[in-house]
């Protein structure tokens, strides 16, 4: 039914000369690559893993378990620890100290998030969360824009579908207006990686380790 209503508000001009559309392969990711981080400088920011998300998305709850793994790192490390959302499950809730921040799909924004990590003394993020191509992507955007070295730990941001995931990684790596978000060769990402120290936390799933334009 719907194809013949818009039949009939198109004209046959129009319908007589369809446009040939091609395949387009799915784009390729590269591989994650360990990253290491100061842990006097670097945030962990935990996105939107609340019930609201995990209660009815399986992903979301699915990546709890990596996401509550790196948080206990983050913190046995001395990391500055900010989360984001309302109602927040119980393995990645904040301790008593931890801020929370409340923004639409970008966290920085009209949040005070960057004014929380600049009084910190903070150069580094490492955003999990939910999801990768809603809140991980627009907020790792954000951090960019705004001077910051950016990590995604792959395994503790996903999407609600692989296509959901494969477009976050995609733009994150791609965004147009942030010169040098993506690392596209693992060469390039160990340059961007921090040294390793006895105060450092290692990611050793993190597929971004990127520099701000």
């Amino acid at each position: 039914m719907w194809r013949a209503l818009v039949a009939t508000l198109i004209p046959a001009a129009i319908l007589a000369t369809p446009t040939p559309v091609s395949a387009q392969e799915w784009p390729t990711i590269p591989d994650p690559v360990p990253v290491t981080v100061d842990s006097g400088t670097t945030a962990l920011l935990v996105v939107d893993l609340v019930s609201t998300f995990c209660a009815r998305q399986e992903p979301c709850a699915n990546q709890i378990p990596a996401a509550a793994r790196l948080l206990g790192q983050a913190r046995q490390n001395g990391l500055f620890v900010v989360h984001t959302g309302s109602e927040p499950i119980a393995d990645v809730a904040p301790l008593p100290g931890e801020p929370i921040v409340n923004a639409p799909t970008d966290k920085f924004y009209d949040s005070g998030l960057d004014d929380l990590l600049k009084e910190r003394g903070v150069k580094t993020v490492v955003i999990v969360g939910w999801s990768a191509n809603r809140g991980v992507a627009f907020t790792a955007f954000a951090a960019a824009i705004r001077g910051y070295t950016v990590a995604v730990p792959v395994d503790a941001a996903i999407g609600a579908t692989e296509f959901d995931t494969l477009v976050g990684q995609y733009q994150m790596l791609n965004v147009t207006g942030t010169p040098q978000l993506a690392q596209r060769t693992a060469q390039r990402r160990r340059r961007n990686a921090h040294a390793v120290g006895s105060d450092q936390l290692q990611l050793s799933r993190a597929r971004f380790c990127v520099r701000p334009p």
